[in-house]
C-alpha cells in the first residue's frame, strides 16, 4: 500500500512538472516574440529619455582643470551606449554628425542616415508615423534594411540640449537579437521538459 502512494505521487509531481513545462513551453513559443519585442521598445525609449536627459545636463564642450578642453558629452555617452547594445546616430541642428564622430562611423550609421534622410522628407499633416514623431518627440518602427540584410527596431527621436538647440537621433537595435533571445528560451524549455520526461 505504501508503495502504491509513493508511486501515485511521483507519477502525480512528474505529471504535474511536465505540465507546467509544456505550458510554459507553449506560452513562450506564442507571446514570446511579441514580449521580448515590447521589452526591447521599452530599452529604447529609456535609453531615449537618458540621452534626453544628458544632453540636457551637460556641455558639448568643457574646460578641465588644467585648462585644456574637453568633450563632456561625447564621454558620457560613451559610457551611457557601452551598457546597451543599441546603434546610435546624433545630428546637430545643420544635420552634421555630432555622434559617433566622423573617424567612428561604419555601414550601420550610413544605412541610419538614409533611413533618417527619408523621415526628414515625411511631410506633417499627411497622417503618417512623421506626425507621431512631432506629437511625443520620437517614433519607433520595424525596418528592414536590405544593405545591412537585416531587421531592425529603429527609434527615431529629437533631443534638446541646455543651449535650447535641437538634435536628432536614431536609436537602432537588431531584431535578431530579439529572435535568438527567444530562440534560446524556447530550446531551453524544450530540453528541460525532454529531461523531464525521461
Amino acid at each position: 500500500m505504501k508503495h502504491s502512494i509513493r508511486i501515485k505521487l511521483t507519477l502525480l509531481l512528474t505529471f504535474l512538472t511536465s505540465s507546467i513545462i509544456l505550458v510554459s513551453w507553449i506560452v513562450n513559443r506564442t507571446v514570446g516574440m511579441e514580449y521580448y519585442m515590447r521589452s526591447e521598445e521599452k530599452s529604447l525609449i529609456k535609453t531615449y529619455h537618458q540621452l534626453e536627459q544628458l544632453y540636457l545636463n551637460t556641455s558639448n564642450y568643457t574646460i578641465d582643470s588644467n585648462g585644456n578642453l574637453k568633450n563632456e558629452r561625447e564621454q558620457e555617452m560613451d559610457i551611457l551606449m557601452s551598457n546597451t547594445h543599441f546603434n546610435v546616430l546624433i545630428l546637430n541642428e545643420n544635420f552634421e554628425r555630432e555622434y559617433p564622430k566622423g573617424e567612428r562611423s561604419n555601414k550601420m550609421d550610413k544605412s541610419m542616415l538614409l533611413y533618417l534622410n527619408t523621415l526628414i522628407k515625411a511631410r506633417p499633416g499627411d497622417g503618417g508615423n512623421i506626425d507621431k514623431f512631432f506629437e511625443q518627440g520620437y517614433l519607433i518602427q520595424k525596418n528592414t534594411v536590405k544593405d545591412l540584410d537585416g531587421e531592425y527596431l529603429d527609434l527615431f527621436g529629437r533631443i534638446v540640449d541646455r543651449q535650447n538647440e535641437s538634435h536628432l537621433l536614431i536609436l537602432r537595435s537588431p531584431i535578431q537579437t530579439v529572435q535568438g533571445a527567444a530562440d534560446i528560451s524556447n530550446r531551453l524549455f524544450a530540453y528541460i521538459g525532454i529531461t523531464m520526461s525521461v
